[in-house]
């Protein structure tokens, strides 16, 4: 017996079993992907923080090639700083004011990606910020000398001191005063301008990392 042919411009739709395998297809390579483009946003955000805190290093010794060889201090004012946060708006003139001009591109280079906050999310190392402590010049092992470092965002209960600067041989925070945005690693630059990142296990308290004496 012959079939009958369909009718002319008649389309096959699909059936109810096949829209649910194309789903479930759809929704395995959905949970496949997901993490690996997270992961790879947020490499991209490490990278970025990296080249940040480069620029920025950048910037503070072009500053100290300006100041004989001194680093902007922590506190410089008054006036008060344009990065205040709401509930202290009448901070001293920071480190944060002073380098921009040597930023070159933008301000924005003053905060990581990775986070949100009132304040730049980076941090003058402690050794090097404070006055008439450490000029970079005399530096003994400047590639062994945190310059800058990542910052955790404020807080209206954290200390003015731990939003400025890193810990030094005055000042030692707790290990948990710092980020680790970036797997568990957090971005740093040295004296003699090298970048790296750090985890937990690097930056000990009692490191030579914060104190140039050692």
């Amino acid at each position: 017996m012959c079939k009958r042919a369909g009718l002319p411009g008649q389309v096959r739709g699909f059936t109810l079993v096949e829209l649910l395998v194309v789903i479930g297809i759809i929704a395995v390579l959905t949970a496949i992907l997901f993490p690996v483009f997270a992961r790879v946003r947020a490499k991209g955000r490490q990278t970025h923080c990296l080249s940040n805190v480069r620029q920025i290093g950048v910037a503070v010794l072009a500053y100290a090639a300006d100041h004989e060889g001194w680093a902007p201090v922590a506190f410089c004012g008054p006036p008060p700083s344009r990065y205040c946060t709401p509930w202290e708006p009448d901070v001293r003139l920071t480190w944060w004011d002073i380098i921009p001009p040597y930023l070159g591109r933008s301000e924005s280079i003053l905060f990581c990606s990775s986070v949100k906050s009132y304040t730049p999310t980076y941090l003058l190392g402690g050794a090097v910020a404070e006055p008439g402590y450490c000029c970079l010049e005399d530096v003994n092992r400047p590639g062994e000398l945190i310059m800058v470092i990542e910052a955790e965002p404020p807080s209206e209960k954290m200390r003015p001191e731990v939003r400025y600067v890193a810990p030094s041989t005055s000042y030692v925070p707790r290990q948990h005063d710092f980020p680790y945005h970036h797997f568990d690693r957090m971005s740093a630059c040295f004296v003699d301008g090298h970048v790296a990142m750090l985890g937990e296990q690097d930056l000990d308290m009692a490191s030579p990392l914060w104190n140039p004496a050692k």
